[in-house]
């Protein structure tokens, strides 16, 4: 088992304790977890003090250590999931879809949708969705668009403010399925 690895499962150990306030012995935590020595475990123990990942104690009965916030927020980040989309939307097909919104709110500007709909928060929920197009992907913009026009109000439009909808992004794959 490898040092880093050997570091997390301290660390993990300890914040599983973390409200209790107690110290616990560094080497028995580490060997439980496979081979170590005495003193291997001090030099794991020292290099997470050293980082303020955890607090030590070293008497001659061994190094006994607690984790501080540090290390509870490092084991926290380390457990939230990162959002990585798989189906990134491509250059070519975000400027295409940047063009289509542009072309929405110029059509919305020409009809008369009555005053559940304004032109203003529109054009911010437009732009929002301009700047979504270079963190979300494919499947998740699709998404996104659809709630911004239903919060909008454009689930309670006629089908007029639909069929413009659809005349606009018709031609876009990305928007299908």
């Amino acid at each position: 088992m490898k040092i880093k690895d050997k570091k997390l499962i301290l660390l993990k150990s300890l914040y599983a304790k973390r409200f209790d306030g107690n110290y616990y012995n560094v080497e028995e935590i580490i060997s439980n977890s496979g081979q170590t020595n005495s003193s291997e475990s001090d030099s794991i123990a020292k290099s997470l003090a050293e980082e303020g990942l955890i607090n030590i104690v070293s008497d001659k009965a061994g190094t006994d250590a607690m984790i501080t916030s540090v290390g509870v927020e490092y084991i926290e980040d380390l457990s939230v999931e990162k959002y990585d989309p798989q189906d990134l939307i491509d250059p070519i097909e975000k400027e295409i879809l940047k063009s289509k919104l542009d072309e929405l709110l110029e059509r919305l500007k020409r009809i008369e949708v009555g005053q559940q709909i304004t032109y203003d928060d529109l054009m911010d929920e437009i732009e929002t969705l301009k700047k979504l197009l270079d963190v979300l992907g494919k499947k998740d913009w699709r998404q996104m668009l659809k709630g911004k026009l239903v919060d909008a109000g454009f689930g309670l439009v006629a089908n007029e403010v639909f069929d413009l909808l659809v005349q606009t992004f018709k031609d876009i794959k990305l928007l299908k399925g």
